[in-house]
């Protein structure tokens, strides 16, 4: 079930962003096979869905502790390529959005959040 809402939400990006679900599965498929995604079409996009831990032990809710990070990441990772960055504090999941040719990679991202462990839940490029 949690496979179904993980792709339920790349494909909800997908038809929201105006991609067709099967054009847009070949870059992603051909990432798999240690390709880079074709953009002479466009603006490459990258969804990363990454589960995070908090490495704090402070009592302070993830409600107020958690949105105070997401300027201080964007500006960290405004020139690799991040345009959006979300929690959702229920799954305990952090979405990034990330667009052009020079992307964030999982390092970058972790180096953003000092504060949390991170872990790559899922990853699709369009």
């Amino acid at each position: 079930m949690k496979g179904f809402t993980i792709v339920a939400i790349l494909l909800g990006f997908l038809i929201l962003s105006g991609h067709s679900p099967a054009k847009a599965a070949e870059p992603a498929q051909a990432t798999r096979h240690g390709h880079k995604a074709n953009s002479d079409k466009g603006v490459t996009v990258t969804i990363m869905i990454l589960s995070y831990d908090r490495r704090d032990k402070s009592n302070y809710p993830d409600s107020l502790y958690l949105p105070k990070l997401i300027k201080p990441a964007l500006s960290h990772l405004k020139d690799k390529g991040a345009k959006k960055i979300k929690f959702n504090i229920e799954k305990s999941q952090l979405y990034i959005w990330l667009e052009g040719k020079r992307v964030a990679t999982f390092k970058d991202i972790q180096a953003a959040f000092p504060g949390l462990r991170l872990k790559v839940v899922a990853e699709a490029i369009f």
